[in-house]
């Protein structure tokens, strides 16, 4: 029997493959009117510093689709991730529940992270100093929240 993904998983996957078709319906609509030099690098204040041309706006794609389908994939699967120990002590769902729920808020950070620099890359803007504070303030809580839920778990099990 498949178990169901919980509400938070559902609605952080449908986001994310919203992000994921949209990178892409942007890139093919708007590939003829982006300059032919675009955003190549950003500093720490997301200033550009460097341009690259129009066609490495496909090394985002690139990236973009191998943590899609990598992390789809690994959430469709948790068991390659679970700690075996957890896994045999009867905590197997749970467990394996909040695997998917950390793999689906990675891939909905990782791939957002991902579009919001290619759009911002192929306009030749600024990501905006807020960029990369925002980026680790929401990887730390993220983490910060799945390590808390994981030691919850565990101590469940018990």
């Amino acid at each position: 029997m498949k178990k169901r993904k919980n509400r938070r998983s559902l609605i952080l996957n449908l986001i994310t493959t919203a992000l994921f078709a949209g990178v892409h319906l942007f890139l093919a609509a708007g590939w003829s009117r982006f300059p032919e030099e675009i955003a190549g690098h950003y500093n720490f204040t997301g200033e550009i510093d460097r341009f690259s041309e129009k066609n490495s706006l496909l090394i985002y794609l690139f990236i973009i689709w191998i943590l899609f389908v990598l992390l789809t994939v690994l959430e469709r699967f948790p068991r390659f991730l679970g700690s075996k120990k957890m896994l045999d002590e009867g905590g197997t769902e749970k467990v394996l529940e909040q695997v998917r729920e950390m793999l689906a808020a990675v891939k909905f950070l990782a791939i957002g992270i991902l579009t919001y620099a290619t759009v911002c890359s192929a306009l030749a803007r600024p990501l905006g100093f807020w960029f990369l504070p925002a980026i680790l303030i929401l990887t730390l809580l993220g983490i910060l929240f799945f390590v808390i839920r994981t030691f919850q778990s565990i101590s469940d099990l018990k």
